[in-house]
């Protein structure tokens, strides 16, 4: 059975169902995020977002299904069953921010089986306390339906898709009959016909703008009939060629800091403080490659700075701050360079104790004082590996590797990091790259610098 379906691969071309699946799952998580962190602050989704979430979520059950991606398509029906019955019954006082967190629990959950899919790791990882925490939910919403003396609509049922593909009815009554021996090897295992080894799977979908791809071709079109007829203006389209296709391969960095937008809600719900998160010039557009380098330092940035930049309520109203804190990312382009800066309004870094932490650490030269040192060579000391000066690690900060790896990315891409902070009135993070990045950029930190998500530097 196996080798039939290598022959199918190759002939039905499986390995793009793979990237079209993967890229347009991606694309309806994306939509999904952008839907609910623009409404997690109100009362209640109103009724276009709660159909759009509906129809995202049962699209995904659906592609993911016919895929045999069955615990993805499990947990996306589970969250299109709570939409289900919020738009048949619009039950009243729905718990916003329990549902937001059900939300992205789904979310993370189906982005980390993405993950491995992509990866070629193992997959299929029971959505065991998604079920739980939906099934509980859902019993409450029906339970207030019952006591209002409402009525229930008919179950959202979960069937799984029982075939691949339905071909187009076709008159058969004169063909000969057909037998097709599959043999005697075992079945496939759900999902195996469209994974192939990590090393083979460098091709992805990305998105292009059609005005881009039309642009493409006039040019290409013109490019030809110059040659054709021998006309000089040759070097002139080919610069004009080279410029269409860089741009193709430009993207926003609104992917990048909606990420942001996403961690700075998360940890505001669970760090239990009030956080607002602004961006500006998102809409820039850059190497998609250089898109993908910057993701992993800005999370370890942003982390850094909601865990321990930015003060409880209670702190900020005793120094006369507003209850809530900010985070602002601010991306400029110019001269080559696209900076970016992680900004906070928190309490800034205390300099005599990153000082004498650096002394404890065998940092500085013996006799050395703090009025020997610039805040910026003070400030530098938070990009060793190690260094931390808090007591006791969270899960969001305090195990000293975080700047560290952010520093470390950012120099394998050519660019520099650098630290300005007040005492009071916050820190201030400046990002420098090349606009033009290295050809090869390392997809992932050496594992001896980072073992988890969770490690962030804070001071």
């Amino acid at each position: 059975m196996k080798g039939m379906m290598t022959a199918m691969e190759e002939e039905c071309g499986t390995e793009g169902m793979l990237d079209l699946y993967l890229y347009e799952s991606e694309q309806l998580l994306e939509q999904l995020e952008d839907i609910v962190l623009s409404e997690k602050n109100r009362v209640a989704f109103d009724e276009d977002s709660i159909n759009e979430i509906f129809r995202i979520m049962h699209t995904m059950k659906g592609s993911s299904g016919i895929m045999m991606y069955d615990q993805i398509a499990l947990a996306a029906h589970k969250l299109e069953d709570i939409f289900y019955y919020l738009r048949e019954s619009y039950p009243e006082d729905v718990p916003q921010q329990k549902l937001v967190e059900i939300i992205f629990q789904v979310s993370d959950f189906i982005e980390s089986e993405l993950h491995k899919i992509k990866k070629g790791t193992e997959y299929g990882e029971e959505p065991t306390s998604i079920i739980e925490t939906v099934d509980g939910f859902l019993q409450k919403l029906k339970q207030e339906i019952r006591e209002k003396e409402g009525e229930l609509p008919p179950e959202n049922t979960y069937v799984a898709p029982g075939q691949y593909y339905i071909a187009p009815a076709a008159d058969i009554s004169e063909l000969p009959p057909l037998t097709i021996d599959l043999g005697a090897e075992e079945e496939p295992v759900p999902g195996d016909y469209v994974i192939r080894p990590k090393e083979e799977r460098e091709q992805k979908i990305v998105g292009i703008g059609a005005d881009r791809l039309e642009e493409l071709y006039a040019l290409v079109r013109r490019l030809k009939t110059s040659w054709e007829q021998g006309e000089k203006d040759l070097g002139e389209l080919l610069d004009r060629l080279e410029k269409t296709v860089i741009n193709m391969k430009k993207v926003s960095l609104s992917s990048a800091f909606r990420r942001m937008h996403r961690i700075v809600s998360d940890a505001s719900r669970k760090l239990d403080k009030d956080m607002i998160f602004s961006a500006k010039g998102e809409e820039l557009e850059v190497d998609r490659g250089l898109v993908e380098a910057l993701s992993d330092p800005l999370m370890h940035l942003v982390r850094n700075a909601v865990d321990h930049g930015i003060e409880r309520k209670e702190e900020r109203l005793h120094a006369g701050k507003p209850p809530e804190g900010h985070i602002e990312l601010e991306a400029k382009s110019g001269d080559g360079l696209l900076v970016i800066t992680v900004r906070d309004d928190g309490k800034g870094i205390d300099r005599e104790k990153v000082f004498e932490k650096a002394r404890q650490k065998g940092l500085l030269c013996s006799g050395e004082d703090i009025a020997d040192y610039t805040d910026e060579e003070i400030f530098s000391f938070l990009t060793m590996p190690g260094f931390s000066t808090l007591d006791r690690a969270t899960e969001y900060s305090g195990r000293g590797v975080g700047m560290d790896v952010a520093d470390s990315r950012i120099r394998q891409i050519g660019g520099k990091l650098s630290i300005r902070s007040k005492p009071g009135r916050g820190t201030e993070i400046t990002l420098e790259i090349p606009t033009e990045i290295p050809p090869e950029i390392p997809e992932e930190i050496p594992q001896s610098k980072i073992t988890t998500d969770n490690l962030t530097l804070s001071v």
